[in-house]
C-alpha cells in the first residue's frame, strides 16, 4: 500500500477535532456585556450590577476541518477512479 493510500485510509477514519463528525460547528454570535445598575434594578436584584450578561445566540457553520477532509477524499477518489479506468 502506498503512502498516499495509507494517508487516505487514515483520513477516512479520522475523528474531527472540531465537531462530533456531523460537519457542523456551533458559533456564538450573541453579544456579551456587563449589567448596568439600571439593568440590575429592572431585574429586581441590585447585586447583579457588573455581572456578565449574554444573550446566548448561536449559529451553525460548516466545520472547516470536515469540509477540507471531504474535498481531499473526493479529489483522490476521482483520481483513483481515473487511473483504474485508464488501466483497463
Amino acid at each position: 500500500m502506498t503512502d498516499l493510500a495509507q494517508a487516505l485510509v487514515l483520513l477516512t477514519v479520522a475523528k474531527c477535532p472540531n465537531c462530533d463528525g456531523s460537519g457542523a460547528v456551533q458559533v456564538r454570535v450573541g453579544t456579551r456585556h456587563y449589567a448596568t445598575r439600571e439593568m440590575a434594578l429592572d431585574a429586581g436584584d441590585p447585586s447583579l450590577e457588573g455581572s456578565l450578561v449574554s444573550d446566548d445566540e448561536w449559529e451553525v457553520e460548516q466545520c472547516q476541518w470536515c469540509d477540507e477532509r471531504n474535498q481531499l477524499l473526493k479529489k483522490y477518489a476521482e483520481r483513483a477512479n481515473e487511473s483504474t479506468v485508464s488501466l483497463s
